[in-house]
């Protein structure tokens, strides 16, 4: 995002940007059922997106600031050209000497080691992207639950089980959310008994099987499909040590292989630039 200009009025810092068009999020839900979602999120434009994401991650965790709370409502396409997308809300962000705290990201798109409370620095936000990319493919966020530990939960189902280190030098969150097996569990589970633990087996499916077998077949070729999985299985790494960057994704066969014109734009009417 583009800071034109400031100033402070009453006590208040007024900040001026570029003009930008409607969210990620607001685009998807308003083809959520529709046949224009297959003009829209395509390969091409999701490959767009990919890389637009990744080169503004790159830019900043390079001079040393993370996002913090990268999601679908924190992307806006650009109003003045064909196919871009740009990374808004900066809110959150913090530099890297900063103090670190245990509340950072919305909790759908929370990286595993924040839930955990073990040190954690800029791959967040690859995770974050990661459960962003593929949110408008599936109409829904791939770890939604109305609880930390359920989301947790969640992506344990998908990805497996946490590594013991993360589980070990966690200030003991992990006893609140992890038994004593590695298994995640939800303590007082909505509409049962006060008390009451709810162990969830894992994994449930893959995260390849949940992609391939929930998003839309029409909006990517099979050779398309299996890059864009690929990607976004490097960035859903349960364990930040061995999770991509941004800067390592950006290198990615698929966004090479993918031709990164498509003209997302054309199927957006100007009544849908209400913010959401």
């Amino acid at each position: 995002l583009r800071i034109i200009s400031f100033c402070y009025w009453r006590e208040h810092l007024v900040i001026v940007t570029e003009l930008l068009h409607i969210s990620l999020f607001a685009a998807y839900r308003k083809f959520a059922t529709s046949r224009e979602r297959l003009r829209f999120f395509n390969a091409r434009t999701m490959a767009t997106l990919s890389s637009h994401m990744l080169d503004a991650l790159a830019f900043l965790h390079e001079i040393g600031i993370t996002h913090a709370d990268v999601k679908p409502e924190n992307i806006c396409l650009v109003l003045t050209e064909p196919c871009a997308f740009k990374l808004i809300d900066l809110g959150s962000a913090v530099a890297r000497h900063d103090l670190l705290n245990s509340y950072m990201q919305s909790r759908w798109y929370r990286a595993p080691e924040i839930m955990l409370g073990v040190p954690w620095g800029d791959k967040v936000d690859i995770w974050s992207l990661g459960c962003t990319l593929v949110e408008p493919l599936l109409g829904r966020p791939i770890f939604r639950h109305g609880s930390t530990e359920g989301v947790l939960a969640a992506q344990m189902a998908v990805l497996g089980p946490l590594p013991e280190y993360m589980r070990l030098h966690s200030p003991g969150l992990a006893n609140m959310f992890i038994t004593a097996g590695g298994h995640a569990y939800e303590v007082d589970p909505p509409q049962m008994t006060t008390g009451v633990y709810v162990c969830q087996p894992l994994p449930l499916r893959s995260l390849d099987h949940l992609l391939i077998e929930e998003m839309t077949p029409e909006l990517f070729a099979a050779s398309e499909l299996n890059g864009f999985v690929n990607l976004v299985s490097q960035m859903l790494v349960l364990d930040p040590a061995h999770r991509t960057n941004a800067a390592q994704s950006l290198q990615h066969p698929w966004l090479a292989q993918t031709a990164l014109q498509s003209s997302p734009l054309a199927v957006l009417s100007p009544s849908s630039a209400e913010p959401r």
